[in-house]
């Protein structure tokens, strides 16, 4: 769901919709937005947990009435001011509720979006990867995975293909270790190596 949102600084009682600026709710702790610059060029940022904590409670000044003073010889009505306590991830989660959707943005804006949401698709698929060997043998197949398997080929080459070693399946319980083939993870990870390609071609 696309939402247009404040800037973190202009979270205030009355709140205001920056019309250059889309931010979406990535995951339960990111809003990620991107902003269009004067001279056209895309600015992409997030708002992190690691800025606005949930159950991170500010304080903030919050007009309260008026009241008059005398400054240089003069009555003058100033605003009273009183502390406010308040949470800016819950603040953001309000707007995010309503649904303050984007009715007309640039073709620049959209395209700088739409890059990131397929990006977004993409990384999805390949952190869920699973591969099978011939002999029926599941391995994870995400980014991490590939490089395992990458140093184990390396520390293992010149070593026969029926060297038998230990590894962890995709189907297996962690830290349960299934003992594997030297050819048969060669084959995994070339396996993984094509299906990340294909995932990022399609």
């Amino acid at each position: 769901m696309m939402i247009i949102l404040v800037q973190y600084h202009q979270l205030k009682k009355c709140l205001m919709p920056v019309t250059k600026t889309i931010y979406k709710h990535r995951s339960p702790d990111v809003v990620e937005f991107f902003t269009e610059n004067a001279d056209g060029s895309i600015t992409k940022g997030s708002i992190t947990k690691g800025s606005i904590t949930k159950g991170q409670w500010l304080t903030r000044k919050l007009a309260n009435g008026t009241d008059q003073m005398r400054m240089l010889g003069k009555v003058v009505t100033v605003p009273v001011l009183i502390d406010e306590t308040y949470s800016p991830w819950e603040e953001l989660e309000i707007l995010i509720a309503k649904g303050f959707v984007v009715v007309q943005k640039s073709k620049a804006l959209s395209f700088a979006h739409a890059i990131a949401d397929f990006k977004d698709s993409r990384q999805a698929q390949l952190n869920a990867a699973i591969v099978t060997t011939s002999n029926g043998s599941k391995y994870d197949a995400d980014e991490v995975s590939i490089t395992r398997m990458g140093f184990a080929l390396v520390a293992l080459s010149g070593s026969p293909l029926s060297y038998e070693l230990l590894w962890s399946l995709a189907d297996t319980n962690t830290g349960v270790m299934t003992v594997v083939t030297f050819a048969d993870l060669k084959e995994a990870q070339a396996l993984a190596v094509q299906n990340m390609s294909d995932i990022w071609a399609a």
